[in-house]
């Protein structure tokens, strides 16, 4: 048995902002990501079995207690709407970072651990995207239409991240929802 695990830390935002969103989206079918379960993944690790969650646990002990108190957390900043696309279709709407590069360091540390241990991960095609998802969109949308949508929340700040706990989290499975826990 094992789990799909990665490592990140949670954020909450105001539910004003979510509310006001939920409403101006409305005119599509999603599922939305329950606000306990909003994170920022930082290196996502794949299928492990428990076994090697276990050596995991251990690799990333010391990173895990790291002291981040006294990061410029004010420069993290939640702002503007965005959305990732799949053939021309808008699929996931999120929330950007704002000045990441704290999160580029974090990553680049996680990176060595995995390298140093000989831990393997899916590789990433993609460049470092921090992001807050809100939901997945599950129709096809025109793309100009959720374009226009998402310019209301151009430069619109939904909030800074004031505190980082970095945390080893697992997907789990519950009555068709999935819930992010810690290891």
């Amino acid at each position: 048995m094992g789990s799909i695990i990665f490592l990140g830390f949670f954020v909450s935002i105001q539910e004003e902002d979510i509310i006001k969103i939920k409403n101006d989206f409305s005119f599509i079918r999603y599922n939305w990501v329950n606000p306990n379960n909003y994170h920022i993944t930082l290196k996502y690790l794949g299928y492990k079995n428990n076994e090697e969650i276990k050596k995991i646990k251990n690799y990333f002990s010391d990173f895990l207690k790291k002291d981040l108190s006294n990061i410029e957390s004010e420069k993290l900043e939640l702002n503007s709407l965005n959305f990732f696309e799949f053939k021309n279709k808008p699929r996931v709407l999120y929330i950007d970072i704002k000045n990441f590069s704290i999160l580029n360091k974090l990553k680049n540390e996680i990176e060595q651990i995995l390298q140093k241990n000989k831990i393997t991960t899916p590789k990433d095609y993609k460049k470092f995207n921090p992001h807050l998802t809100l939901c997945r969109i599950k129709e096809n949308i025109d793309i100009n239409t959720f374009k226009e949508k998402i310019k209301k929340y151009e430069n619109h700040t939904f909030g800074k991240i004031n505190k980082i706990e970095l945390k080893i989290l697992k997907s789990k499975y519950e009555n068709n929802k999935v819930t992010y826990v810690e290891v």
